[in-house]
């Protein structure tokens, strides 16, 4: 936690030290489910996870106070048993760069939910019920100039939306928190609301905003992209393949690996043959042992 908080603080200052630690303490107490192994950002090393959100920060121009009250930090498992940080936004974010042209309330429809749309033009009417299943979602809105209007998507659209985000973009990996899922199921809305009406409004009254909020979309379609045969080349330094990664370990094995070389420490020991060259001791094995185990040198 260490790392990840004075590179944020150097990133934002000190005056956001109280914000920094809160985000902090949110990232690493985060649970997700893997392969039914729980996985937390402690097991992704700590140098990378902060380049990782800092990176996120600089490509999406991030103030300090979206950053660290919009963005959502939770670990998963892509290509194999690597685990690697997922990044999302909330609902504040989406509707404080719409502020200049539209005020908007998103809501999320469960089974039994009675709702009656009469067009985009219109507000959405909806009475909740209390069922268990979200099977759609919609946004209505006001522009500054008091004209409402709606966005809504269920039905197979929506399914078709939630399947490709819990399969594609989550490799299956379920965050262990009701409010992250109804937040990344927020982003379908704010998604589609784009490329309405507001979005062009947005784009002629506020272009910066237009284009961070865009920017927020396709940086999300990252974790859609399949992983095809290239990703799993490894390279030298010079561009050639040297290699190909395949999946060795099960998330538990990687788990139990990160964890014990954490808990234990890694250590190579070498012994040599050659007189000239500097002999390690190491108690509790001789010579022959350590020959059989790694060859001369």
């Amino acid at each position: 936690m260490r790392i990840l908080t004075n590179k944020l603080n150097t990133v934002f200052g000190a005056q956001y030290s109280r914000d920094i630690n809160v985000f902090v303490s949110e990232v690493f107490s985060t649970v997700s489910l893997s392969d039914g192994v729980e996985i937390k950002a402690d097991l992704i090393p700590e140098d990378d996870l902060a380049s990782k959100i800092i990176d996120c920060v600089n490509e999406l121009k991030l103030a300090p106070e979206q950053a660290l009250k919009c963005m959502m930090v939770a670990p998963i498992t892509k290509q194999g048993y690597s685990i690697v940080p997922m990044v999302e936004f909330k609902t504040e974010l989406f509707e404080s760069l719409l502020k200049p042209v539209a005020s908007v309330r998103v809501t999320l429809i469960w089974d039994g939910d009675e709702v009656i749309n009469r067009g985009n033009s219109k507000i959405i009417e909806h009475s909740k019920s209390g069922g268990d299943d979200i099977v759609g979602g919609f946004i209505n809105g006001e522009t500054t100039e008091g004209q409402p209007f709606s966005v809504i998507v269920q039905g197979e659209e929506w399914k078709a939306s939630v399947a490709a985000t819990v399969n594609k973009k989550y490799n299956n990996v379920d965050v262990m928190d009701n409010e992250w899922w109804q937040e990344c199921l927020k982003a379908i809305l704010f998604r589609r609301l784009i490329d309405e009406f507001v979005g062009s409004m947005l784009a002629d009254v506020s272009p910066e905003n237009y284009c961070q909020y865009r920017n927020i979309i396709s940086y999300s379609d990252e974790y859609f992209k399949e992983v095809t045969e290239s990703d799993s080349l490894i390279l030298n330094n010079y561009g050639k393949v040297i290699g190909k990664a395949t999946q060795l370990f099960t998330v538990q094995e990687h788990v139990e690996a990160t964890v014990g070389a954490k808990s234990k420490g890694q250590h190579l020991r070498v012994i040599v043959n050659n007189d000239n060259k500097l002999e390690s001791s190491v108690s509790g094995i001789d010579e022959s042992e350590g020959n059989s185990e790694w060859g001369t040198f």
